[in-house]
């Protein structure tokens, strides 16, 4: 399980996924910003085992795209859970 806390983690290039989540993710404080377009959201949920979890903290796209996309895995957002396919403009 990897924990995210206090930290700010962000890349500028359009045409790379800042995170990839291939395993159990909780964010506990911080943030992690992208500026991906459609294609490569700034965190990606990639397999049907991952697990993402944002307990405090922020993921932000900065341009068109996806903050989160979830391909197959679950992501808890607050009293939110997602476990289908699906695309999440931002989250905080």
């Amino acid at each position: 399980m990897l924990t995210i806390k206090d930290s700010d983690i962000s890349h500028s290039l359009a045409s790379v996924m800042t995170v990839v989540n291939s395993g159990t993710m909780e964010i506990v404080s911080g943030s992690i910003t992208g500026c991906g377009d459609s294609f490569h959201p700034t965190l990606y949920n990639n397999r049907s085992q991952s697990v993402l979890t944002l307990t405090g903290g922020s993921i932000t796209n900065t341009a068109d795209g996806y903050a989160i996309y979830n391909e197959s895995g679950t992501v808890n957002l607050g009293e939110a859970t997602y476990s289908e396919s699906y695309n999440i403009p931002s989250a905080e």
